[in-house]
C-alpha cells in the first residue's frame, strides 16, 4: 500500500498532511461506487473513498499519530487532516473498521424491510409462474387452431369451395357486369333465408 512505503520515511516528529472528501458528501452525492464517485470529484479518477480519522488512522497503522487537525471544509465538500508521528508503531494491534452494517443488518427496521422483499419476490415468482402456465394455454390453443386450420384445407368441403370461387371468378370476374348481378343475386338471397 502507497501510505505504507511512504510511512518508512517518515520519521517521529514528521507531519502527515492529506486533503480528502469525507463521508458526508459521498452520502450527500448519492452513495456512488467509488469507481465512479472519481469521476464526479476528481474528473476521471479511477478510484476515490471518502475519509474520516478512524479509516485514516486504519490505512496509517501500525505506526500512532496525534491528531494535529481533523477539519471538514467549504460546505463539507473537503476534510483536511494534520497528523503528528509519535511512535513507529502502535502497543495495541491494528485497529479494525467499525462496519455499522453489523449493527443495521440486526435492527427490526431492517429484518421488516428484508421480510417485506422476500414476501414481493413470492409474490412475483408466483405471477411469473401464473403468466407462464397462461402462456402456456395460449400455445396450446395457437396449435389446436392451427390443425384445425390444416385440416379445413385438406377437407372435400374447402376444395369444393376453392373450385367453386375460380369458376365464378372465370364466369364473372370481378368488377364486372356479371359479377355485380351475381352479387346482387346471392345477397338477396341471403336476406331470404330465415335468421
Amino acid at each position: 500500500m502507497e501510505a505504507q512505503a511512504l510511512l518508512e520515511h517518515l520519521p517521529i516528529g514528521g507531519r502527515w498532511i492529506e486533503l480528502g472528501y469525507p463521508k458526508s458528501r459521498w452520502e450527500r452525492e448519492g452513495r456512488m461506487p467509488f469507481d465512479k464517485w472519481g469521476q464526479k470529484t476528481d474528473g476521471g479518477a479511477p478510484w476515490i473513498e471518502w475519509h474520516d480519522l478512524e479509516k485514516l488512522r486504519y490505512v496509517l497503522a501500525p505506526a500512532n499519530f496525534d491528531v494535529v487537525l481533523d477539519l471538514e471544509f467549504h460546505d463539507s465538500d473537503f476534510n483536511w487532516f494534520d497528523l503528528v508521528r509519535v511512535s513507529v508503531a502502535c502497543t495495541t494491534s491494528k485497529p479494525q473498521l467499525h462496519d455499522k452494517r453489523e449493527e443495521r443488518d440486526r435492527t427490526p427496521e431492517f429484518l421488516a424491510r428484508i421480510e417485506e422483499l422476500q414476501s414481493q419476490v413470492v409474490a412475483l415468482q408466483s405471477s411469473n409462474e401464473k403468466q407462464r402456465q397462461g402462456l402456456d394455454l395460449l400455445n396450446r390453443e395457437k396449435q389446436q387452431l392451427e390443425r384445425l386450420w390444416q385440416a379445413t384445407q385438406k377437407s372435400a368441403g374447402w376444395r369444393l369451395l376453392n373450385s367453386w370461387r375460380q369458376l365464378r371468378d372465370r364466369i364473372a370476374a370481378p368488377a364486372t357486369s356479371r359479377r355485380k348481378l351475381y352479387d346482387m343475386i346471392v345477397g338477396t338471397l341471403r336476406d331470404r333465408q330465415p335468421k
